[in-house]
């Protein structure tokens, strides 16, 4: 894929393999015009998503457990997760909220509750 530099610098002679004539002529027709609408261009924020990493996906083990302890005592005082797991019907509500409420993986949220990643995988996040 050809860098930034490629488009910025088309003299260079690292770009001989890209046609930057023809990306910057779609910015303006005046060479230097075009390089700084392409630099604009660039550097503009949006709202797409590529393999970037986002917040969400910053979480660790250790915030998905202080959420899960969190969770649990909000939501079924003085149960211990042992005893809401044994309940499936509990269990899937709770992976399915980790699933939904954190950016933890699936496999992260099964070593979290000591559970298949199958099973985190098959419920569906709320």
């Amino acid at each position: 894929m050809p860098s930034f530099g490629c488009y910025i610098y088309p003299y260079n002679p690292e770009s001989k393999n890209v046609d930057a004539a023809t990306i910057l002529d779609m910015f303006s027709m005046n060479q230097q015009e075009s390089i700084k609408e392409f630099r604009r261009f660039s550097l503009e924020p949006d709202q797409n998503e590529f393999l970037d990493i986002s917040d969400k996906d910053k979480w660790t083990i250790e915030a998905g457990k202080i959420f899960l302890e969190e969770y649990l005592k909000n939501n079924w005082p003085g149960k211990t997760l042992e005893e809401l797991l044994a309940d499936t019907a509990k269990r899937n509500e709770i992976v399915a909220h980790m699933r939904g409420a954190t950016g933890l993986s699936i496999r992260k949220i099964a070593n979290l509750l000591n559970l298949n990643r199958g099973i985190i995988q098959n419920i569906k996040p709320k």
